[in-house]
């Protein structure tokens, strides 16, 4: 009966929790200070403690101070010669739910301190505690940008406890998590496995309509990742349906938003945004920023595609206040970045620059391990130059309607005053002169490009070099030394060194998959085999490189050189890359055929996929990835020719004058 008491109480606080994002403080304190009354008037102290934490547990999404009253008052209540284990992992994890929010470097300190004494008792009551426990810890790994440790945490850690006290709603849960996780990180195949686990635990019982409406509309988000809008439409179908039985749930307003992102995925914009207008109604009326701040976000997402520039600025600037509110630096970073993008496609690069100022400073404050910093800063320069670029053919494409525009006018004046040989000569003379000089400085403007890029591959030689032969060869020599100390344990037990759960086994793990990275990161912005052996090497390893289970990617090569000089080698290589990197991304292809081929002092580059194809008529203002191609096409004095319609895949040829 007292355990059943408390565990009422503390269902009693979960639900406050949830319906106080309805609430204004003053409810807020209302609510908890009726609670604490109820709990006054229990008559046995243990109960009486367990209650105080499941309160201060409330408590700490508002007040830290109020919760840590709780928990005093709680230790001072608990029996001193009972349970001391399980009692000090219990204390532990509730102060570290404290400190969730305000310090959560002292919040995993603590989540660990618990688990070392938690660990200690076999039972039930503690394994649930543990299951939070590791929940929790996980949720501040992802928060730190650790999504793979906080993925292997569940699995490992939370669904193997879940299923051996057999709580399936705890198991569903937890599925579910681990979905949300794998799906934020763009695994989107292996997500839908553990939301189809998910929905098949939580599917029959009533009492868990909450949780179910929030893994359907989940599993609907991940399926229009997939582009799988027949998957997206069933399972919001079942959300919508779910949602007539809690239409007061507070998960209400991501069912709106998925199902708007679901028609913006269809093209269909004027739905998209009715059903966001009401996910924004409904998170309003819950008053609950995060979720009106999500809402906004898609919203956002939604008058971009849609050309709808000046609306996706606003819809974006109503989420910056709740994104500076808070402490999450990969939110403010994510925001700053398309905010810095919007302006610079609105043609207003000083505000652009402004929030790329921000978006730069908070990349450099956030709290990461040397390699990633390392990694963040290279992909800095990169985009960087990237902005730079994109500034540059900006004003290269203003400049040319500039010289349009004076042509034009060239005409029209030289056709009003053709009896006036003198002053149309004159005119003639000053336009020409004008444009000698407005032609020079783009061609200045042009080598400066041509330099800039020349640079860039320089750079990431170097880096790839200093990447490969710097950090993969110090990361080998800890992993050699490191199996040396396995092997000399095992030779000095004169057993078999025990690899299961052995730290050290893990950790040469991890050294092996650092090596991989580093050697991955080296390849990718500078390949061996193209300095090494040659352009037909280095683009057949791309391609291997570029296939996967669902694309098959051939290459072919007749007839090509071995004394192509350095730049066309790298121009051409980096064109190539380009190409499959776009088709792999956005034509949903199952094959791919890359072919390179000199013939008659011409070099021919194609590719061929059998993807969904586009309206070459909406390039122009979509395609930016195809211009930086068309770019680099014109440095090396080329050609291009894109064949394609949409659901007819794509061709595209490029012709150069060989270089030897």
């Amino acid at each position: 009966m007292r355990i059943c008491l408390w565990h009422i109480l503390f269902l009693v606080c979960m639900l406050l929790r949830y319906s106080a994002l309805a609430q204004s403080m003053s409810d807020i304190k209302q609510y908890g200070d009726s609670i604490y009354q109820k709990i006054k008037v229990l008559p046995d102290n243990e109960e009486k403690a367990f209650a105080l934490l499941d309160l201060s547990f409330f408590w700490g999404d508002y007040d830290t101070a109020q919760a840590f009253l709780y928990i005093d008052q709680a230790q001072k209540l608990l029996p001193k010669d009972k349970d001391q284990a399980f009692q000090l992992g219990v204390i532990d994890f509730y102060k570290a739910s404290a400190y969730f929010d305000a310090d959560s470097d002292k919040a995993k300190q603590l989540y660990m301190a618990a688990e070392k004494n938690l660990n200690k008792v076999n039972n039930e009551r503690a394994t649930r505690y543990r299951i939070r426990l590791w929940s929790s810890y996980g949720a501040l790994l992802q928060r730190e940008g650790r999504a793979r440790e906080y993925v292997e945490a569940l699995i490992h850690r939370v669904i193997p406890m879940a299923t051996a006290i057999r709580d399936t709603t705890l198991l569903g849960s937890n599925y579910q998590n681990v979905a949300m996780a794998l799906m934020n990180m763009q695994d989107y195949k292996q997500a839908d496995r553990y939301y189809k686990r998910a929905i098949d635990l939580l599917r029959h019982d009533s009492a868990l309509d909450e949780h179910r409406l929030t893994a359907y509309v989940n599993a609907a988000r991940n399926a229009i990742f997939q582009s799988h809008l027949d998957q997206a439409e069933v399972l919001l179908q079942q959300a919508a349906k779910t949602l007539q039985l809690i239409p007061h749930s507070t998960y209400g307003p991501m069912y709106y938003t998925v199902y708007g992102s679901y028609w913006k995925r269809k093209g269909q914009y004027g739905k998209a945004f009715a059903q966001f207008d009401k996910g924004l109604a409904s998170a309003r009326a819950l008053k609950s920023e995060s979720l009106a701040a999500t809402v906004l976000f898609d919203q956002y997402e939604a008058f971009r595609d849609a050309g709808k520039l000046p609306e996706a600025k606003q819809a974006l600037m109503q989420v910056l206040p709740y994104v500076e509110s808070t402490a999450i630096l990969r939110n403010k970073q994510r925001i700053y970045y398309n905010l810095a993008t919007i302006e610079s496609d609105l043609q207003q690069y000083e505000a652009s620059a402004a929030w790329y100022k921000k978006y730069a400073a908070v990349v450099d404050t956030m709290s990461i391990d040397a390699n990633e910093t390392r990694i963040l800063e290279l992909e800095k320069k990169y985009q960087t130059a990237e902005k730079e670029r994109e500034l540059l053919l900006t004003q290269e494409k203003n400049q040319a309607q500039q010289i349009t525009l004076i042509r034009t006018r060239g005409w029209i004046v030289s056709l009003l005053f053709c009896l006036i040989l003198l002053v149309m000569f004159v005119f003639i003379g000053y336009s020409s002169m004008r444009n000698r000089k407005q032609l020079n400085a783009q061609q200045e403007k042009l080598q400066i490009f041509n330099a800039m890029a020349h640079g860039e591959e320089q750079e990431r030689s170097r880096i790839a070099r200093d990447l490969h032969d710097g950090l993969g060869g110090i990361l080998a020599g800890i992993k050699l030394k490191l199996s040396a100390i396995v092997a000399q344990a095992a030779a000095n037990e004169k057993t078999a060194y025990k690899k299961q759960d052995d730290p050290l086994q893990e950790l040469i793990h991890q050294v092996d998959y650092s090596v991989d990275e580093v050697r991955r990161v080296a390849r990718n912005m500078m390949p061996e085999s193209l300095r090494t052996m040659g352009l037909e090497a280095a683009l057949s390893d791309l391609c291997r490189s570029m296939q996967h289970a669902a694309l098959k990617v051939d290459f072919t090569a007749s007839n090509l050189s071995d004394n192509y000089d350095q730049r066309f080698l790298t121009g051409v290589y980096r064109i190539a890359q380009e190409l499959l990197t776009n088709t792999v991304r956005h034509s949903q292809a199952s094959h791919v055929l890359l072919q390179c081929s000199e013939d008659d002092g011409q070099f021919y580059l194609s590719v061929e996929d059998n993807g969904r194809g586009f309206d070459k008529s909406k390039v122009r203002s979509k395609g930016i990835g195809l211009q930086n191609i068309q770019n680099r096409v014109d440095m090396l004095n080329g050609e291009m020719d894109i064949d394609t319609a949409p659901d007819q895949g794509v061709s595209i040829h490029i012709t150069f004058h060989t270089h030897v």
